[in-house]
């Protein structure tokens, strides 16, 4: 019985933890996209910027 309990205990946490890893996995490659969104966000009017000094130095 004891054996029993120990190997049903040892075999259930590892699947919560893979669940669970999952899981976080997901959160965390959903923030890295959100964070990754903004970052492109808040770069594009310096990018617009630098490539529109850009052409209007080429141009002269």
């Amino acid at each position: 019985m004891t054996t029993e309990n120990l190997r049903t205990l040892s075999l259930r946490p590892p699947l919560r933890r893979g669940g669970g890893g999952t899981a976080l996995a997901l959160v965390v490659l959903g923030w890295i996209g959100v964070i990754g969104l903004v970052a492109v966000a808040a770069a594009a009017p310096f990018l617009l910027a630098g490539g529109w000094v850009l052409t209007q130095v080429m141009g002269r």
